[in-house]
C-alpha cells in the first residue's frame, strides 16, 4: 500500500490525522475503494498525505490536489478529476506543511470539489 496509516506523536501535534482516503489501487481486483492514511488537510481540494517510501525504507509526504490538468491543444473533453501530486516528496511532516502553505507547487492542477 502506498499510503501509511501510522500516526506519530509529532505528526499529531502538527495537526495530522488518520482518515479514510481514496485508494489509488481501487481499480485492481479485490482492492477496497477507501484506505486509511495519515493526512494533513490544507483545504477542500488539498491535502498532505503520508506515503510508504520503499526506496528510502521509510516514509515521505506528498502534497496532493483533487482536480484536473488544463486541457491543451485541440482537445475539448475535460479529463475526470482525481487526486494529483502537486508537491513533494518531503521527508519531514513540518516541511511538507510549510512548503504546501507557501503556494509553491510543481504542477498546475485546476482544483475541483472532491466527492464525499
Amino acid at each position: 500500500m502506498p499510503y501509511n496509516s501510522q500516526l506519530t506523536e509529532a505528526e499529531q501535534k502538527l495537526g495530522y490525522v488518520v482518515m479514510d482516503v481514496d485508494n489509488p489501487r481501487a481499480n485492481y481486483s479485490g482492492e477496497p475503494t477507501k484506505v486509511r492514511a495519515v493526512v494533513f488537510v490544507l483545504g477542500e481540494s488539498d491535502v498532505i498525505i503520508k506515503l510508504n517510501d520503499p526506496i528510502r525504507r521509510g516514509v515521505s509526504y506528498s502534497h496532493q490536489r483533487y482536480g484536473r490538468y488544463p486541457v491543451l491543444g485541440p482537445f475539448k473533453e475535460q479529463p475526470e478529476p482525481q487526486w494529483q501530486p502537486v508537491g513533494g516528496p518531503y521527508w519531514e511532516p513540518a516541511q511538507a506543511i510549510q512548503q504546501a502553505q507557501s503556494g509553491k507547487i510543481n504542477v498546475k492542477v485546476i482544483p475541483c470539489k472532491p466527492p464525499k
